[in-house]
């Protein structure tokens, strides 16, 4: 997989794995390279059982740098969010 993140082509990944065969850990890493690279991430959460702790666990890896965004946000926090989202994006000038 890492020769895969050193590819500048290798921009869409689909992991297949059973519950705890690490598939996160790969996520941070493409991630880490692709924020290195002066790129940009998103990441989906299939299940909402899982948000929490994946919260966690991508802030802790990425400081400052992770939001929430889902469909029981009200307008006010939506506009927080995309706020927050344009002062955390650092775009090259």
């Amino acid at each position: 997989m890492e020769n895969h993140l050193r590819r500048p082509r290798a921009r869409r990944f689909l992991l297949f794995g059973v519950t705890g065969s690490g598939k996160t850990e790969i996520y941070l890493r493409a991630i880490a390279r692709a924020l290195e690279g002066s790129q940009q991430a998103v990441v989906l959460v299939p299940e909402i059982a899982l948000t929490p702790q994946t919260i966690r666990r991508f802030a802790a890896r990425f400081p400052g740098k992770v939001t929430v965004w889902h469909s029981e946000l009200s307008d006010g926090e939506r506009f927080d969010v995309w706020r927050r989202v344009r002062t955390i994006i650092r775009r090259p000038r």
